[in-house]
């Protein structure tokens, strides 16, 4: 369905694309068959938000850019239905089991989730406070030796984020002996094992 009367101001604002609340109203509201839109997978997001513009204002949307080696910029209208039809068909390509062999020949198994829609938000505001903490340690008065400290507990903060957007993502990890399915332990374990199992 189109974006309600309501719904517009919020959309062509940009709103919807800040707040979780207003992107699962939109949702809720506009495919009222995806009932937790929140926990929504990621991936399918830009589907539905390309197919909601078209069922609200125009079959096409306009895309604006530059022309290389000139001043000048082009306008082209995409058709949005020729557009998604692009898309690949997450379902058909999603794997869920992702097993890892490190050197020794040691193994892990992981069941694995996409990443929701509250999970991108969520990391999304995270990063905006980090930055703007960052900003105010920069401006502060403070001495520069606290200004590191401080900067330097950003930083730890912004790589846990990776960790915790990666073990949302994971909903079991299976060792020779163990079987791990807690959320808390799954994001203990992250924590613990070696650098290469989690850049894989």
């Amino acid at each position: 369905y189109g974006v309600t009367a309501s719904d517009d101001p919020r959309f062509k604002s940009n709103e919807t694309f800040l707040s979780l609340t207003a992107m699962t109203d939109l949702l809720r509201s506009c495919v009222p068959a995806i009932t937790n839109p929140e926990l929504m997978p990621l991936v399918d997001l830009d589907l539905l938000l390309l197919n909601i513009r078209r069922a609200s204002y125009s079959p096409t949307v306009p895309i604006t850019a530059d022309v290389p080696g000139t001043d000048q910029q082009i306008t082209v209208d995409l058709d949005i239905e020729q557009l998604t039809a692009q898309f690949p068909n997450a379902q058909e390509q999603w794997d869920e089991n992702l097993t890892i062999m490190d050197d020794a020949g040691n193994q892990l198994d992981f069941v694995i989730c996409p990443v929701t829609v509250k999970s991108m938000f969520g990391a999304t505001k995270f990063v905006l406070r980090q930055q703007q903490a960052a900003a105010e340690i920069s401006m502060s008065n403070r001495k520069n030796d606290e200004k590191i400290d401080d900067m330097d507990e950003q930083f730890k903060n912004l790589s846990s984020l990776a960790v915790n957007i990666v073990s949302d993502s994971i909903q079991e990890i299976r060792t020779g002996t163990t079987t791990v399915k807690n959320p808390a332990e799954i994001r203990n374990f992250l924590n613990q094992i070696d650098l290469e199992y989690f850049r894989a």
